[in-house]
């Protein structure tokens, strides 16, 4: 990084991003609401920048970097130290372990985004999900995590909280791309009667025009291993569903890693489903 925006030695590569963006605004005089003024943000959100209370995103750092008039070249190193902080900072941070808190954290992170990449590994995905489905899912997860028995409070509270997360799906203003392995229509959650509601809900909801959904054939040889689901939330942040819990990360570099992870099974995937959603509902019809 330049010394105009870095002021530092190679031993002091590390300096908080928020101490040189307050050497650079004192550097021209600039009180801090000044700045806040000239970047369109309080002057509160400044200091805490300053003060290394908030990391600024990269959005942040651009917006920065023009009230302080820095040229090209010290806007995009900047930008890019910025971004570099940001993902030591938050990179992996684990969510509360109570199942219907959990719904309640991801449906805030949602309401505020626009593009929804979601990749389902082992289930379907939750935004999907029946009732039933959902019910067996959590029914699994409260015994796991917990390691205690079925608590149907728990469960019914995060099954209510999940649905709810739903409503999000009638919003045409925003676009769902789904992408699950074939594999998951054949792990039989719930009853087959309960499987045939699932896939149904699956047709019904793929037929939206701000949804799409891929499924990618059971033969079909695999551009990586689907280790585990994720989402992919505009282009700012991956969540990354665990046994245990889920973890988030902001960092760019994350987010442009599971972009293309997501990316691979989307061009494997296939969006004519219904043959594929017809073969598993007779399957499970035939159990009955």
């Amino acid at each position: 990084m330049s010394d105009a925006v870095n002021g530092a030695s190679n031993a002091e590569a590390f300096v908080p991003v928020g101490q040189v963006i307050s050497r650079l605004r004192k550097d021209r005089n600039l009180t801090g609401e000044q700045l806040g003024r000239r970047a369109s943000m309080s002057q509160a959100k400044i200091s805490k920048i300053e003060t290394g209370v908030i990391a600024p995103t990269a959005e942040d750092a651009t917006r920065l970097a023009r009230a302080l008039e820095l040229s090209p070249e010290e806007t995009y190193e900047l930008v890019g130290y910025a971004e570099r902080v940001f993902d030591r900072m938050v990179d992996a941070r684990p969510h509360s372990g109570v199942l219907d808190v959990q719904q309640r954290d991801v449906a805030r992170i949602e309401a505020t985004t626009k593009s929804f990449r979601i990749f389902s590994s082992g289930s379907i995905s939750g935004l999907l999900q029946t009732a039933e489905y959902s019910r067996a899912v959590f029914r699994g997860l409260q015994r796991e995590r917990f390691d205690a028995p079925e608590a149907a409070e728990a469960i019914a509270k995060a099954v209510s909280a999940r649905i709810d997360r739903q409503v999000i799906l009638a919003n045409s203003r925003k676009r769902f791309h789904f992408v699950m392995p074939e594999a998951v229509l054949q792990y039989r959650m719930c009853s087959p009667v309960e499987m045939v509601v699932q896939i149904e809900r699956i047709r019904t909801i793929a037929r939206q025009e701000n949804v799409s959904v891929g499924i990618v054939p059971t033969l079909t040889q695999l551009a990586m291993a689907p280790i585990h689901s994720f989402y992919l939330l505009d282009r700012r942040i991956v969540l990354i569903d665990l046994l245990n819990t889920f973890v988030t990360s902001r960092g760019a570099a994350d987010v442009r890693v599971y972009r293309r992870m997501f990316d691979a099974f989307e061009a494997q995937a296939v969006t004519d489903i219904d043959p594929i959603l017809d073969e598993h509902r007779a399957r499970y019809i035939a159990s009955l």
